[in-house]
């Protein structure tokens, strides 16, 4: 089942909840995509990305990508897509001065569309917030198209502030290098990132993941610790404690079901780790 609204300026909300679905070729407007419930597998030139609940993606204006789904049981994802004119205002409104936006505030001749990383962002905070209640009102069909533009232009605001963040903060922590070579090794170093967040549930070494980032695994190391202040293990272990928690709170899989779902080899280990994380053992935070 499939659910489009298209409003006045342009922008579009889509739900789907399919257990089998394959989109090719796919190509449109900035776009920033969720899974709620199963997963999805994107493919943005040769790399692979596997989505998940907790996380999601952005695709930038007129990248071709393709998706499927194809699932146990019925998967359900969410989109937003923006308009290049109204992401192109936005983008134009976010940089200028009040000054010059009194001067020009209209800017009818448009502007240049941003292109961010496109890669797995975590999906926490007044973002989560943010998107549950642009679901709520999306489901239940709200025609306040007022509304509906109030949470999508939130939705774009937080996910500036997201990329700042996540993205643009730690591209500077790797100091004595120019730009584009900052750019660049974040930029593989992120295309490993992403390799762990889709490939969680396998057994992944150093070397493999380092693979992914064309760059060597003691490099790889370093400058992962370098930008994100903890180790690729640690990054992994974070990972899929957060997905077991999903499981816990979503599906009726047993515990030693999920300890294999999600990539742990033994369940001792997997419950001394979920209480140091988040200071209770899976079974009390499925009661609670």
């Amino acid at each position: 089942m499939k659910t489009t609204k298209i409003l006045y300026n342009e922008n579009k909300i889509w739900s789907e909840t399919t257990r089998d679905a394959s989109y090719s070729h796919q190509q449109g407007e900035f776009s920033i995509r969720m899974v709620f419930h199963g997963w999805e597998e994107y493919t943005i030139g040769k790399k692979k990305i596997n989505l998940y609940p907790g996380n999601f993606l952005v695709i930038n204006h007129d990248t071709v990508y393709h998706r499927k789904i194809y699932s146990d049981f019925p998967a359900n994802t969410f989109a937003v897509a923006f308009a290049a004119k109204f992401l192109a205002d936005f983008h134009r409104v976010h940089l200028a001065t009040e000054a010059f936006l009194l001067d020009d505030p209209f800017n009818e001749q448009g502007g240049a569309l941003p292109s961010f990383l496109e890669t797995i962002y975590t999906l926490r905070g007044d973002m989560m917030f943010n998107t549950q209640h642009l679901v709520g009102h999306f489901q239940g069909l709200v025609t306040d198209e007022l509304l509906i533009d109030c949470y999508l232009y939130h939705c774009l605001l937080l996910f500036y502030r997201v990329y700042n963040r996540d993205i643009l903060a730690k591209i500077q922590k790797l100091e004595n290098l120019k730009r584009e070579t900052r750019i660049e090794i974040f930029k593989r170093v992120t295309m490993a990132k992403d390799y762990m967040q889709s490939n969680f549930n396998r057994l992944l070494t150093i070397d493999e993941i380092s693979r992914h980032a064309c760059l060597s695994p003691t490099h790889f190391y370093r400058t992962f610790k370098q930008i994100h202040h903890y180790s690729p293990h640690r990054y992994l272990v974070d990972v899929r404690l957060d997905n077991a928690r999903h499981y816990l709170r979503k599906t009726e899989y047993c515990l030693s079901e999920i300890v294999t779902l999600v990539g742990f080899e033994n369940t001792s280990s997997f419950i001394r780790l979920f209480r140091s994380r988040f200071g209770q053992t899976p079974g009390d935070f499925r009661l609670n």
